[in-house]
C-alpha cells in the first residue's frame, strides 16, 4: 500500500487532537461514534477522512473567534448611550506650525505639550509638567537705592536701574522662584477639539507674602490659564502682539526685557490658517493704562480704560523660520480730567535657522509704536504726565505722547551635542512729547534710553537637565538730568524639565 506524502504529518496531528484531554475525547459526539463504525475497512482512507472533518472544524472556530474578536472590539469602542461618531486625526495645519512656541524659550516663554488623542470621547487626555529652576547670582549697581526682595534682585528689569548715588552695592540672590509648573488637557467632544491649559510659577511682584529668612516660603501666582475650542482662544495667555519664538535662551526670567513685547493678560482670540505656513490671529485683550501720575507720586494703572485692546498677528513657519508681524491699537486713560489719547504699535520678529541641521538661529524682534509701553520692557510708561509751575503750585496739567521703539536680537549657536552659546543685545528708546505751554514733565526715574548685552554657556549633561552660566551688562539714562545708571550681573541657574 502507497502512503500518502502528508501521511506522516496528518497520522501526528490527529494522534495529538485525538489524545483526550481530561478524561473526554476531543471532538466526541454520537454522530462520529456512528461514523467511525461505518468506516471503511482500509485505515488510511479512514484517517483522512476524519483529518478532513477536523481541519473543517478548526477553520469554523478561527471565524467564529475572529467575529468575536470584532464584537468585544465594537463594544468597547461604543461608549454608553449609543455608538460615537468617527474621530479622523487632523493633519498638521499652517495654524499649528505659525503659532506653535519654540522648544527653547525664556520661563516667561514656556507653551503645553499635546498629549495624545483619546480612543474614547469621554476620558480627556491629562499631562502634568513644568520646570524646577534654581537661580543664584551676584549683582552690581552703582547705588545704593536697590530694596531687598525687590523684583529687580530677581531678574533684569530695565526700569529698575537706579541712577548712582554714591559708592556701588554688590548684593547676592539665590532662589526657586521661577519654577513652573502646569497642567494640560485634550478632549474630542462632538467633532471638537477642546484644549485646557493652566500654568503657574512663583515669580511674584514685591509683597508681604515672601519670606526669605528661615520658612522661605513661596506663593504661586498664575502665568497662563486658558480653554481652546478648535480656533478660539479664551482665557489668560501670551499677548498676540507677542511673538514667542523670538524669545532668547537664557538664565534670566526673560533674557532681553527692554527689547521685547512681553505681556499675559485675559483675551479672545480667533486663529485662522491660510496655507502655506500662514496663520492669522486676531484678539480682544484686556485695557490698561500705565501712566506717570503726579497724584500717585510714580507709575500708575489707573483702570480708567473701557475699550479692549485690539490686536493681530500674521505668523509664517516654513524650512528656514517663523516670522511673525503683529499690530495694536489702544485707548489710555490718563486720571486728570478724564483725557484719553490713542496708543497703536507694530512688532516684526522671527527666528532664522542659520545650518541645515536647524540647530543655529538667529531670533530677533523690532518694535515701534506711540503710547504702547506697557506692552515692551516689563511696562514702560504709557503717558507721561505734564505740568506747567508757577511759584510752588500747579498752573496747568497735560498728557504728552511717548514714543517707543526696541530692538532685541540673540544668536544661538550649539558647539556640541551638549553645548551651545547664545549672544544677547537689546536696545530701547523714550521720546516724550513735550506739551506748549508746559515745562515739566513728571518723571520720578522714567527711562530715556537703556540698552544691555549678555552671554551665556548652556551645558545639558542629561537630556532634562540644563545648567547655565550668564554675564550681563546694562545702561539706562533718564528724561531728567540725572545721571546714568548700570548694572553687571553674573548668573548661574540650573534646570529640570518634565
Amino acid at each position: 500500500m502507497t502512503q500518502s506524502p502528508r501521511f506522516p504529518a496528518l497520522l501526528m496531528a490527529a494522534t495529538m487532537l485525538a489524545t483526550p484531554a481530561l478524561g473526554t475525547p476531543a471532538f466526541a459526539s454520537p454522530a462520529a461514534a456512528d461514523n467511525a463504525a461505518k468506516a471503511p475497512d482500509d485505515p488510511q482512507k479512514a484517517l483522512e477522512a476524519r483529518i478532513a472533518r477536523i481541519e473543517a472544524q478548526m477553520a469554523q472556530m478561527q471565524d467564529d473567534l475572529a467575529a468575536a474578536r470584532q464584537e468585544l472590539a465594537a463594544a468597547r469602542a461604543t461608549p454608553q448611550g449609543g455608538p460615537a461618531p468617527a474621530v479622523v486625526a487632523p493633519a498638521p495645519t499652517a495654524l499649528a506650525a505659525a503659532s506653535a512656541p519654540t522648544a527653547e524659550r525664556a520661563p516667561g516663554a514656556i507653551t503645553p505639550d499635546r498629549p495624545a488623542p483619546p480612543r474614547d470621547e469621554g476620558q480627556p487626555a491629562i499631562r502634568l509638567g513644568g520646570t524646577i529652576k534654581m537661580v543664584a547670582s551676584i549683582a552690581r549697581v552703582e547705588s545704593t537705592s536697590l530694596a531687598n526682595n525687590a523684583l529687580g534682585r530677581d531678574i533684569y528689569v530695565p526700569t529698575m536701574i537706579p541712577s548712582p548715588t554714591g559708592s556701588g552695592r554688590r548684593f547676592t540672590n539665590t532662589s526657586l522662584r521661577q519654577t513652573e509648573l502646569h497642567l494640560s488637557t485634550h478632549h474630542i467632544v462632538a467633532g471638537h477639539t477642546i484644549d485646557g491649559y493652566v500654568e503657574v510659577d512663583f515669580q511674584p511682584l514685591p509683597g508681604p507674602d515672601a519670606d526669605l529668612t528661615v520658612p522661605n516660603r513661596e506663593t504661586p501666582y498664575l502665568r497662563r490659564a486658558f480653554v481652546k475650542v478648535d480656533r478660539w482662544t479664551v482665557g489668560q495667555d501670551w499677548t498676540t502682539f507677542q511673538f514667542t519664538g523670538a524669545l532668547p535662551e537664557s538664565t534670566d526670567y526673560i533674557g532681553a526685557t527692554e527689547g521685547l513685547v512681553f505681556v499675559r493678560q485675559p483675551l479672545v482670540r480667533y486663529s485662522q490658517p491660510l496655507g502655506d505656513g500662514l496663520a492669522l490671529h486676531v484678539a480682544l485683550e484686556k485695557p490698561e493704562s500705565h501712566v506717570a501720575e503726579t497724584s500717585s507720586n510714580g507709575w500708575a494703572d489707573n483702570h480708567r480704560s473701557q475699550k479692549p485692546d485690539l490686536a493681530a498677528r500674521l505668523g509664517w513657519s516654513g524650512r528656514q523660520g517663523e516670522l511673525s508681524l503683529a499690530g495694536l491699537a489702544r485707548e489710555i486713560h490718563g486720571e486728570a480730567g478724564n483725557f484719553r489719547r490713542l496708543g497703536v504699535g507694530g512688532s516684526l520678529g522671527g527666528k532664522i535657522w542659520l545650518d541645515e541641521d536647524q540647530g543655529a538661529d538667529l531670533r530677533f524682534m523690532i518694535t515701534y509704536g506711540r503710547n504702547i509701553g506697557r506692552y515692551v520692557g516689563l511696562g514702560s510708561t504709557d503717558l507721561g504726565q505734564e505740568y506747567q509751575m508757577v511759584g510752588n503750585g500747579v498752573r496747568a496739567r497735560g498728557y504728552g505722547n511717548i514714543d517707543t521703539a526696541a530692538v532685541m536680537a540673540a544668536l544661538h549657536v550649539p558647539l556640541g551635542s551638549t553645548l551651545r552659546a547664545n549672544l544677547i543685545g537689546a536696545w530701547q528708546n523714550n521720546h516724550y512729547e513735550m506739551l506748549p505751554g508746559m515745562n515739566q514733565v513728571y518723571a520720578n526715574g522714567n527711562t530715556h534710553t537703556v540698552w544691555s548685552t549678555a552671554f551665556n554657556l548652556f551645558w545639558s549633561p542629561l537630556p532634562a537637565i540644563d545648567i547655565g552660566y550668564e554675564y550681563r551688562h546694562a545702561r539706562k539714562t533718564f528724561i531728567t538730568a540725572a545721571p546714568a545708571g548700570t548694572l553687571d550681573k553674573l548668573e548661574l541657574a540650573g534646570k529640570y524639565h518634565f
